[in-house]
């Protein structure tokens, strides 16, 4: 039987850049790297990554407030 689910996925991004520079969207390409590169971790399932954008914390302070942690926290 073939099933699909879509999940929501947070990620917490963090590194050096120039202040000119474009760390979102720069952070949004690693993370379409990272996933794609450990597809070969589950080669019996199709991930596709259908959209990445730049989470705004303000615009979700009612969601799932415990859920939220910084990696480490």
């Amino acid at each position: 039987m073939r099933k699909a689910v879509q999940l929501r996925v947070t990620l917490y991004v963090r590194g050096e850049d120039e202040p000119a520079n474009d760390f979102a969207r720069r952070a949004a390409r690693a993370v379409r790297r990272v996933i794609a590169a450990g597809r070969s971790a589950a080669p019996d399932l199709e991930v596709r990554v259908r959209r990445v954008i730049e989470y705004d914390a303000l615009e979700d302070d009612d969601e799932n407030d415990d859920a939220r942690e910084e990696p480490g926290a």
